[in-house]
């Protein structure tokens, strides 16, 4: 529970200065009080700013917390939302990351041919950073990889793609790969 202080009472002497033990300890006493009034203001004035701070200080975390959860929800959008159905294959897929926004991603496409692209990588660092340069790499891989006559050729231009509009020292592992449901070959 708050306490709440206590108006300090004024104390009163006699109007006389005296000049003797007794002027002394009451002198003292007089100077005494005044200090530790002074620090009690002092440590109201404090307290407010605290408070003060405390409260911009939890709306900031408010806000940030609203803009990770958009972060979340558009990171999540760059998901694939359907996997494709293969007759004798299902696919699924779990996704969470380690804090609100993560560099990790996955992706599942169809290919011509019947043939179905998987991928899973992972983005250096974990945050913001890492969900931004999630974000940029899962386009180009799979715009890389779509329409790329082998996955070595499209990844290797999605590589250049990403080195090309990287200016950070961030970097991704990746694992690709091909599936042919009718073959059963990967």
């Amino acid at each position: 529970a708050i306490q709440q202080d206590i108006e300090a009472t004024e104390f009163q002497t006699a109007g006389e200065l005296r000049r003797d033990e007794l002027g002394e300890v009451i002198a003292a006493f007089m100077r005494t009080f005044r200090q530790i009034s002074d620090a009690i203001n002092q440590r109201k004035l404090a307290e407010a700013s605290l408070k003060k701070s405390l409260a911009q200080a939890a709306s900031y975390s408010d806000a940030l917390d609203r803009e990770l959860n958009q972060g979340r929800v558009m990171q999540a959008n760059f998901l694939p939302e359907f996997l494709p159905k293969k007759v004798g294959w299902e696919f699924a897929a779990f996704f969470r990351p380690a804090r609100q926004v993560s560099g990790d991603f996955y992706d599942v496409f169809e290919l011509p041919g019947g043939h179905v692209g998987l991928v899973i990588a992972d983005v250096c660092g974990k945050g913001v950073g890492a969900a931004l340069f999630m974000a940029l790499s899962r386009s180009l891989v799979r715009s890389g990889l779509l329409g790329a006559a082998s996955p070595s050729e499209g990844l290797r231009r999605a590589n250049r793609w990403i080195i090309k509009d990287t200016t950070s020292d961030m970097f991704l592992t990746l694992f690709y790969c091909v599936l042919d449901p009718l073959n059963q070959t990967l």
